[in-house]
């Protein structure tokens, strides 16, 4: 991925000050240099990754492993084009920054701040042909529980979710509300991508909660340590 290419221009959103941009600088040299230690491992059920086939993605993947979708995407994946949904807080700043570091085009929103405006901005991006990266349990949990919002975008846009999520060997544990991964260097990192869950654009609420169900179901199960990986944690 070209780092910048899709998120060049600043978001409105986006808070000014020294200091977001100083540690977005220093996260983003940190995940790319420890990130080349990294033993990944992609176990893909979706079979539709490293294929050309030019379609586009809804991508969910837990908050608290964020940090690996750009090492991860970089080695596998290759999209072009991403745009991520990222908290509208001060908090959310130092992902945002360091995200469009890594080429993503941050879109700033929640489900209290922004929330129908972010998820129309995400609805334009998918049209214009850019894959949505998208933590459903975000910006403040409760953690790994699927909110509705991605459903909803799932049934706007008529693009399948595809679940992302992966098991680490070491990492640290950040005190956050939902225990933010670190990866230690050299840890071995699985990579699990699930099977696209279609959601039809004349869902009901009864069905658009059944996907919001399977999808957290998805994710949690994709979570799991691999079997031959006992010792693996995260």
């Amino acid at each position: 991925m070209n780092p910048g290419k899709a998120g060049a221009a600043k978001h409105p959103q986006q808070h000014s000050g020294w200091k977001p941009a100083i540690l977005s600088f220093f996260a983003y040299w940190v995940t790319r240099l420890v990130g080349l230690t990294w033993r990944l491992e992609l176990r893909d059920e979706s079979g539709q990754l490293q294929t050309d086939s030019g379609r586009v993605f809804i991508f969910a993947i837990w908050h608290n492993r964020i940090g690996i979708m750009p090492v991860a995407d970089g080695k596998y994946v290759r999209r072009e084009r991403l745009a991520a949904l990222v908290s509208a807080s001060r908090d959310g700043e130092l992902l945002a920054r360091t995200l469009q570091r890594f080429g993503y085009q941050p879109v700033r929103g929640s489900t209290s701040r922004r929330g129908p405006q972010s998820l129309l901005e995400m609805v334009r991006y998918v049209a214009e042909g850019y894959d949505a990266v998208i933590t459903p349990d975000g910006p403040r949990g409760p953690a790994e529980v699927v909110q509705p919002g991605i459903v909803q975008l799932a049934k706007v846009t008529e693009v399948p979710i595809t679940p992302v999520s992966c098991s680490v060997s070491h990492c640290i544990r950040l005190k956050s509300w939902d225990r933010f991964i670190i990866p230690w260097p050299f840890a071995r990192i699985v990579i699990s991508v699930g099977r696209p869950i279609a959601v039809p654009r004349e869902a009901d609420g009864a069905r658009l909660e059944s996907k919001r169900i399977e999808l957290e179901q998805a994710l949690r199960k994709l979570g799991d340590p691999p079997p031959e990986g006992r010792s693996f944690r995260g």
